[in-house]
């Protein structure tokens, strides 16, 4: 990557990060249980903490 690259994928990190944050949100929202709202916010806190980059 040089210098004219890097704002590109900055700003292609942090879309990333914003859409990944509402998809985690809509998906706790739409639990259709308890359970399932467990495993949606840990998911959000998995992925709120670098964890998920280890999953995939």
């Amino acid at each position: 990557m040089n210098n004219a690259e890097y704002p590109a994928c900055l700003r292609e990190l942090l879309d990333s990060e914003i859409f990944g944050e509402a998809l985690s949100l809509a998906l706790i929202e739409v639990a259709k249980n308890d359970r399932e709202k467990f495993q949606f916010a840990t998911f959000q806190d998995m992925r709120g903490n670098g964890l998920t980059t280890e999953l995939g």
